[in-house]
């Protein structure tokens, strides 16, 4: 199937790529924020083909609200594919994680250990090749998910990994004075919103036709 194609979004992609492009000589973080429907979740979507396309790896996740009391739910998503090589990191730290995640009987130990922990096990996955991190609608992520999201976000800029986290505008969220970087989502232009709806909608009558939609793809 051919990929929806993004209208009006090139400023925004240059900026998400352009991370992406330069990751093997070091990382960065982002704070990709707007409306909800603007088209976040498609930008996102580019990006991590653009990255794979460069032989990235690349790992996802989704704040849901119904887990956002449950402590490292969302870390736990995020690392999962990655816990196999717990045994590669020093003990303290392979043990944080492993008591944040119930895979012993250990109390969790402070927050600090387990998010060095986690930019510890996540530069190790990055050295085959650069990594990209995406958190769509992060600000359903649990709390101790975001402050070791953002621990990684402040640190990563001489690693080889990119952080991508997309919040709603409107909605309170943990990175809002985390002093990271922010991509604002604005509506499309006129022009833009036009060949969306020439693509969507060919042949709609005058009569009928109204702004497209917020987001840039189809």
């Amino acid at each position: 199937m051919t990929p929806a194609r993004l209208y009006g979004r090139d400023r925004e992609l240059g900026v998400l790529n352009n991370l992406v492009d330069g990751a093997s000589e070091g990382g960065g973080a982002v704070v990709v924020r707007g409306e909800a429907g603007i088209g976040k979740s498609s930008l996102m979507a580019e990006s991590g083909t653009h990255a794979a396309a460069r032989g990235m790896r690349m790992l996802a996740i989704s704040g849901a609200q119904p887990e956002a009391h449950l402590p490292f739910a969302g870390l736990h998503q995020l690392l999962q594919p990655l816990l196999g090589h717990l045994d590669g990191l020093p003990p303290p730290h392979r043990a944080a994680l492993e008591a944040a995640f119930g895979l012993s009987d250990t109390v969790a130990p402070d927050l600090f250990l387990i998010a060095l922990a986690t930019l510890d096990l996540l530069v190790e996955a990055a050295q085959p090749a650069p990594l990209l991190l995406i958190a769509d609608d992060a600000h359903w992520l649990d709390r101790p998910t975001c402050d070791v999201l953002t621990f990684v976000a402040r640190r990563v800029h001489f690693e080889p990994v990119v952080l991508v986290l997309a919040v709603r505008e409107g909605l309170d969220n943990p990175f809002e004075t985390a002093g990271l970087p922010e991509l604002l989502i604005g509506p499309l232009d006129d022009a833009s919103a036009g060949a969306l709806l020439d693509a969507q909608a060919p042949g709609l009558s005058p009569a009928v036709r109204v702004p497209a939609a917020p987001g840039g793809c189809g």
